[in-house]
């Protein structure tokens, strides 16, 4: 629900940065002012009190966007395996709830990914991201580094948004305390969606808070939308040797485009190699993350199988297998209703550009290391050759794609 932006609220935000901007102006980057501005500006739209920005948050930030930059890189874990609350911890940051956004974009044009700007308002229609944003911590973090880009040419801004609830009542930057807010949820949840959508960026939302449990890590955000295909369709029989998982997978996508005046989507053997060994190598290791094992990217992958790329993307998400889980990760019906929900994974899912599809799943511990865990992998791309897709019985496109039915894109990558 939306509310109005009340004048109470208004002041209150441009109190807390009035009090700030001396402070900061002379100790810090003026982008991390506009950055709180802009957060604020927002939580005060919808009814939710200011954050004010702290040094070991930043730190932490400022620590992970310059890994991510020097390493051409964009993922949670740090090039050391850290996680957002790793990093958080290392800086003396001690926590009752935290939470990460991260995000990368091109230098200059339209969306200029050197200010705050656009990541914040991609963050803010990525409904993880978004409830970060919105979620009941009360300090934040923000960084930005420029790196060369990953999966496409030139220089990119790479950004750290880190949340959190300081559980030693830290301080603010500039003195003062924490900002006043409700009670706090004792509640605990871990939320990690991935993609790599055609356009970016939509980071990958992680939220955690203390003590943490090991609840289904890829609860929903919201009710399903009306157009989302049937969570419980009946999986059609395996053709030509295909997985009927993937050929299930293959219908649900193409019913979603459907839905949206897309055109089908077909199978490419190729794609699905790619998948699988993605899956495999997350299972294999217990992470979810676009980077490989081996530091391949997606585009990595898809050449590697000697498919000829013009464009790219992929998508991934892992879930539990536990009977308790409220969300169906045996079948790709489970990630589904998740990436629908999502503005980076749908667009990925109903980009014009692409008509090749690869799937994959394995299976094997999850993160925690409690219980088993699907793993899942989406690839997508678009090839300006002739390309063969694979017979599966009517699910998808079985003839073959001409070049000439090949639109030209610009190849993007984020998470």
């Amino acid at each position: 629900m939306h509310f109005r932006l009340s004048f109470a609220l208004l002041a209150a935000a441009g109190t807390l940065l009035v009090a700030l901007l001396p402070t900061l102006a002379s100790a810090q980057e003026a982008y991390m002012v506009e950055a709180l501005r802009l957060v604020n500006e927002f939580r005060a739209q919808q009814g939710v009190g200011p954050l004010c920005l702290e040094q070991k948050l930043t730190q932490a930030a400022q620590q992970h966007s310059n890994d991510m930059a020097s390493r051409s890189f964009l993922d949670h874990t740090g090039s050391d395996g850290s996680s957002p609350f790793d990093r958080m911890r290392r800086n003396g940051y001690t926590f009752t709830r935290a939470a990460e956004n991260i995000a990368f974009g091109g230098i200059g044009g339209r969306d200029d990914y050197s200010k705050p700007a656009a990541p914040v308002q991609a963050w803010i229609n990525s409904a993880g991201h978004r409830e970060n944003l919105l979620g009941s911590t009360r300090q934040m973090g923000i960084a930005m580094t420029v790196g060369r880009c990953v999966g496409f040419s030139g220089q990119c801004g790479f950004w750290t948004q880190t949340f959190g609830t300081s559980a030693a009542n830290l301080p603010c930057m500039g003195g003062g305390s924490q900002p006043p807010t409700g009670t706090t949820s004792t509640s605990s949840s871990t939320r990690v969606s991935t993609s790599t959508p055609a356009a970016p960026p939509t980071g990958t939302p992680t939220t955690t808070a203390s003590p943490t449990q090991s609840p289904d890590p890829l609860q929903p955000t919201a009710t399903s939308s009306t157009s989302a295909p049937s969570p419980t369709p009946t999986p059609p029989p395996p053709t030509s040797g295909v997985d009927p998982r993937i050929v299930e997978g293959l219908q649900l996508v193409n019913d979603f485009r459907a839905q949206n005046g897309r055109a089908p989507l077909c199978l490419e053997q190729r794609m699905i190699d790619a998948a699988m060994v993605h899956s495999q190598d997350m299972a294999r290791r217990r992470v979810m993350s676009h980077a490989g094992g081996d530091g391949s990217s997606p585009f990595d992958r898809i050449r590697r199988t000697g498919f000829p790329m013009s464009s790219g993307a992929e998508n991934i998400a892992q879930g539990s297998l536990s009977s308790g889980a409220r969300t169906d990760f045996s079948r790709m019906t489970g990630p589904m209703s998740l990436w629908v929900n999502s503005s980076g994974h749908r667009t990925n899912l109903l980009s014009a550009n692409t008509q090749f599809l690869g799937i994959g799943v394995a299976t094997g511990a999850c993160p925690s290391g409690s219980g088993q865990c699907a793993y899942w992998t989406q690839t997508f791309a678009s090839s300006r050759q002739s390309v063969q897709c694979l017979n599966v019985g009517g699910a998808g496109d079985s003839n073959q794609v001409p070049a000439s039915k090949r639109r030209r894109s610009v190849r993007r990558f984020s998470n």
